[in-house]
């Protein structure tokens, strides 16, 4: 799978969000399959990850991806309704960090009100 094939597996994955209450990153990596799985995180800023343990096609899939995508931040309240999360302190505002932080987030269609 290309990482423009895999993009899109990315979009579908979130447009076909029939709950309307987004799709974590963790399951559009699992959408994405075997592919998308590694050793590297998937970082917004320095050390404010998204999720770890991905391919570095995954990261670039992701960034072909996000321009059709909506991101908002998970309050730390909701953060254990996810079906998977990092065990990293969670972080508190969009910024670099000197340690890693994971910034919980839903990820939703541009294309959908």
């Amino acid at each position: 799978m290309t990482a423009q094939e895999m993009s899109e597996k990315i979009v579908e994955r979130v447009v076909g969000d029939r709950k309307g209450t987004g799709v974590s990153v963790c399951e559009v990596v699992e959408a994405c399959g075997q592919d998308a799985r590694g050793d590297l995180p998937l970082e917004c800023e320095s050390n404010l990850l998204l999720w770890n343990g991905v391919s570095d096609k995954f990261t670039e899939a992701f960034s072909l991806a996000f321009p059709r995508l909506r991101v908002a931040v998970l309050p730390g309240l909701l953060v254990h309704t996810e079906p998977k999360w990092l065990r990293l302190p969670i972080a508190k505002r969009v910024r670099a960090y000197r340690r890693p932080r994971w910034l919980p987030v839903a990820l939703f269609s541009k294309d959908r009100a």
